[in-house]
């Protein structure tokens, strides 16, 4: 699949949109946070097209991957996570999302271990 995210230095401060657009990746997980379906943010944005949020919704994963975005704290983002790469079920697609999950969920448990013993420590 073609990369749908660029990030220019002259489009939005340089922030992920999705290319040839000013909408960005944090407007679409925005939305999604806040209770809207990806249908909704098609309805409102007819110029872009469900590969294209789906990308947007991946360029995220990844970037969770690498900088430990809380996304799977929010059950919108989450649900809108599976159902953007329910768009083309794959197995290894469904792993990878599994694992990922189940990385994130160690590392939100390790960061809360390590900061009850920083709080003990402290008392």
């Amino acid at each position: 699949m073609e990369n749908l995210i660029e990030c220019n230095p002259k489009v939005i401060l340089g922030k992920p949109v999705i290319k040839g657009t000013h909408v960005t990746v944090e407007l679409i997980l925005e939305k999604l946070a806040t209770g809207e379906s990806v249908e909704e943010i098609l309805l409102q944005h007819p110029h872009l097209k469900r590969e294209e949020v789906s990308s947007a919704l991946r360029f995220a994963v990844q970037k969770s991957r690498d900088d430990f975005l809380p996304l799977w704290e929010n059950q919108k983002i989450f649900e809108a996570i599976n159902e953007a790469y329910a768009d083309e079920p794959s197995a290894d697609e469904m792993r990878e999302i599994h694992f990922e999950i189940h990385l994130m969920e160690n590392k939100v448990r390790q960061k809360e271990k390590n900061s009850r013993k920083v709080t003990s420590n402290l008392n």
